[in-house]
């Protein structure tokens, strides 16, 4: 501050001196007081001068972040592009994939994908697994559903209960260990929400909408066993007729001949 306030009266006394020597007040009488008037004003001219050039030094510099927009935002649309260019493709990939046929399921290896043509749109199905023996392990893509190979055998619907987490089961399911596997539920539609049943289809009722039966050949079946009790007879439970449908009434214990098969389903 000393240093500028120096600066200050030394331009200022040269200022004087050199209006002195213009004016040459000597010859023209120039009055003390308008000389002192345009010393002071010379003063005033140099502050501000200085003041002026100190808030061009200072001046915070512009924050080129401001108003600006982000990487982020300047990208986003560019980067939406690719992902509804993606949905397309699968789209076209569903369209491309072929119908579902028994003749073709029976025969595939692992990885293939079929669809079948439903009320609510195609359903694709994937062969999750094929096993060295050749069981197969079907996924439901809609629903999520695993869908184990039918069971060897027949079982009484006691039986058949704890045969989905039974060793005895593990290479229909694939060897998948690693799966909760259950047998599927199995009550009628106009059942859902009442009798305890939860309001939603059953997983028989939702793979049969989606097409199992020309994924899975069960007319080999007479039925399938399902988890679900018949509400007014304890005595019996739900099946899945091998040609479709739900059907209800089979004796738990078998009684000699009801005796059903079985495949159990994975989430």
């Amino acid at each position: 501050m000393v240093e500028e306030s120096e600066a200050k009266t030394v331009i200022g006394s040269a200022l004087f001196g050199h209006f002195v020597k213009k004016c040459q007040f000597w010859r023209y009488k120039v009055n003390i007081k308008n000389l002192m008037l345009f010393f002071v004003l010379g003063l005033f001219i140099v502050s501000c001068s200085g003041q002026k050039s100190n808030n061009q030094v200072n001046e915070p510099a512009t924050d080129s972040s401001v108003n600006q927009p982000s990487k982020d935002e300047t990208t986003s649309p560019q980067e939406s592009e690719p992902q509804k260019d993606q949905a397309i493709q699968e789209d076209q990939k569903i369209e491309e994939i072929e119908l579902c046929d028994l003749e073709k399921t029976k025969q595939t290896d692992q990885g293939y994908k079929c669809k079948v043509e439903t009320e609510d749109g195609d359903v694709v199905w994937y062969l999750h697994t094929k096993t060295e023996s050749g069981k197969k392990v079907w996924k439901d893509m809609k629903s999520g559903l695993l869908v184990s190979d039918i069971l060897d055998g027949t079982f009484t619907h006691y039986q058949a209960q704890d045969i989905c987490t039974h060793p005895s089961s593990l290479e229909a399911r694939g060897n998948l260990s690693n799966i909760t596997w259950s047998l599927p539920t199995g009550y009628p539609k106009d059942l859902n929400g009442k009798h305890g049943f939860p309001n939603e289809d059953s997983d028989f009722e939702t793979l049969e909408d989606n097409g199992v039966l020309k994924v899975i050949d069960t007319t080999g079946s007479e039925y399938l066993w399902s988890s679900s009790v018949y509400p007014r007879d304890s005595d019996f439970a739900y099946g899945f007729y091998g040609y479709g449908d739900i059907v209800g009434g089979y004796n738990r214990d078998g009684c000699g001949y009801y005796f059903g098969s079985v495949l159990c389903v994975g989430r």
